[in-house]
């Protein structure tokens, strides 16, 4: 499953990220500068800024809308490594092996507020209150995560509920912000709530397939992280219900001469193409979702959506 291709010309959108992430204090310059190299591709701000410029919607509100799910997003991953007990990301030291868990803790705390006073400050109350339900839901699902953290559970629909959680709720604020800065209907606002969810759904299984493609990685992560780490992965949900993989997984997190043994059997039971088949039913929907999009009367030109989305040009 291919995801969407990036889109370079996000020099706006880092301006603003740069500015929100400047260290209020002189002591939390050390956090401020290590924090940007885990941004990502920006892929959620992307969307944003081309659901803005599709739907009509003034750059100057739109920008600070994209950065601040950026700094939502940066917030959610330092937690992550927190939680997950994560020693690198995207190949160097996570904030919190570098300042200590509390402190990376609370500077995660201090960028969700400060993500929620980018969009508090566009005076758009049914905004606000969306990006405040979507950190609840992102917490909420890191609390389910690390419950079914280490059991290898073979339930699919606890899974879907923590990635949908987690993250497809991000990517639903980012299909739904710029449309209520547009003033559209509630039955536009459903589609876009529906295109969200299924890209965030295909989003973090391609992710979860990653950990267990052969080759090198590129999801920033170490190869085999979730495995090791016992966090909740699509594949190992297929692979939990394998007599042979299950017996492994029982035995607990593996150490890193049975991680291969695992990984192999994972590969040749066919539970990694099982799980690119999955994703690729919410990424197919999420395309769904976009044609729908793009059908209707837009203000803007649709070629920034379908190249995100991978459709068809004649569309």
């Amino acid at each position: 499953m291919k995801m969407p291709p990036g889109d370079r010309k996000l020099s706006a959108l880092d301006r603003k990220i740069a500015a929100a992430l400047r260290p209020p204090h002189p002591f939390l310059e050390p956090f401020s500068r290590r924090v940007p190299a885990d941004g990502g591709k920006r892929r959620r701000g992307e969307l944003i800024l081309i659901l803005g410029r599709l739907f009509g919607v003034p750059r100057a509100r739109v920008v600070p809308a994209a950065a601040a799910v950026e700094i939502i997003h940066l917030a959610s991953l330092i937690h992550d490594d927190v939680v997950d007990g994560a020693e690198l990301r995207r190949d160097l030291p996570t904030l919190d092996r570098l300042q200590g868990a509390a402190p990376a803790l609370l500077y995660g705390d201090l960028l969700f507020s400060r993500g929620i006073s980018m969009v508090n400050r566009l005076r758009v109350p049914e905004l606000t209150d969306l990006l405040l339900a979507t950190v609840a839901e992102i917490c909420a699902g890191e609390i389910l995560e690390t419950r079914e953290r280490g059991s290898f559970s073979r339930d699919e629909e606890t899974y879907l509920e923590i990635i949908r959680l987690k993250t497809a709720s991000l990517f639903e604020y980012c299909c739904r912000a710029p449309a209520i800065l547009a003033g559209f209907s509630p039955e536009r606002m459903r589609v876009l709530k529906r295109l969200g969810r299924n890209l965030g759904l295909a989003y973090q299984i391609a992710d979860d397939c990653l950990d267990f493609a052969p080759g090198p990685d590129r999801s920033g992560k170490k190869p085999l992280a979730d495995l090791r780490n016992g966090v909740p992965n699509l594949v190992l949900v297929y692979a939990a219900r394998d007599p042979r993989i299950a017996g492994e997984l029982a035995r607990g997190s593996p150490p890193p001469a049975r991680l291969e043994k695992i990984s192999r059997l994972v590969r040749e039971g066919g539970c990694l193409e099982e799980a690119r088949r999955r994703g690729e039913e919410f990424a197919e929907k999420s395309r769904r979702a976009a044609r729908e999009v793009i059908k209707w009367p837009l203000a803007g030109d649709v070629s920034g959506l379908v190249r995100y989305f991978g459709l068809d040009p004649e569309h």
